[in-house]
């Protein structure tokens, strides 16, 4: 294993391994309606989010750090009151309660629908934000911040055609054995994965 491809390995983990407000789904779902909000001026009108169905699953029941609702519904509604997409996923990071009292109000008139869409990559969220200044989709693909505004009327054949592909870095790792992994395990630098050790204190804290 050459020098390189101990840098590309570090450069995976560093992009997987980020600090999160609470479990990655729900805050995933926020970031992509936070990006919507961005986009779009005016009272909100209507937000569908359509999610693969393994995010579904992981996220509808799981809480959400700091107040007692739970689910992609309340998250999403989070992300557009509240959401910070410069934070990454720290997007919902100390929420006021005046902020907690809107969203919860979103989600209590059922302007926030959350929806499984089959036929779709390992992971995938698209939002669909209406609100008196215009609309909006946002498409998020294969990692939790892969989110990006998009344009309806082109993105359904694209969308499709790309299901299937893995993204660039899932092609780059299959390249290596099970060998290569323990082989850099055992003889990567210690300084180089220090970043880790944030990450254990970060869950058992």
């Amino acid at each position: 294993m050459t020098r390189e491809d101990t840098l590309l390995l570090l450069d995976i983990l560093k992009k997987e391994i980020v600090p999160a407000t609470g479990c990655t789904e729900p805050v995933a779902v926020a970031y992509s309606a936070a990006i919507a909000r961005r986009e779009v001026s005016g009272e909100i009108v209507k937000a569908t989010i359509l999610v693969d169905p393994g995010l579904y699953k992981n996220g509808v029941k799981v809480g959400i750090p700091g107040i007692k609702e739970r689910g992609l519904e309340m998250a999403g509604a989070l992300g557009l009151i509240a959401g910070d997409p410069s934070k990454s996923l720290q997007v919902i990071e100390n929420i006021s309660g005046e902020q907690l009292e809107k969203a919860k109000g979103l989600v209590r008139r059922g302007m926030i629908q959350v929806c499984v869409k089959g036929d779709t990559p390992k992971l995938y969220i698209e939002t669909l934000l209406e609100a008196e200044g215009g609309s909006v989709r946002v498409v998020t693909r294969d990692r939790h911040l892969n989110a990006h505004v998009v344009d309806g009327s082109n993105e359904a054949a694209s969308c499709k055609s790309q299901s299937s592909e893995p993204d660039s870095e899932a092609k780059a790792i299959q390249q290596y054995t099970l060998e290569d992994f323990i082989y850099f395990s055992d003889t990567v630098a210690l300084d180089d994965i220090s970043f880790l050790e944030k990450g254990v204190a970060m869950n058992l804290a």
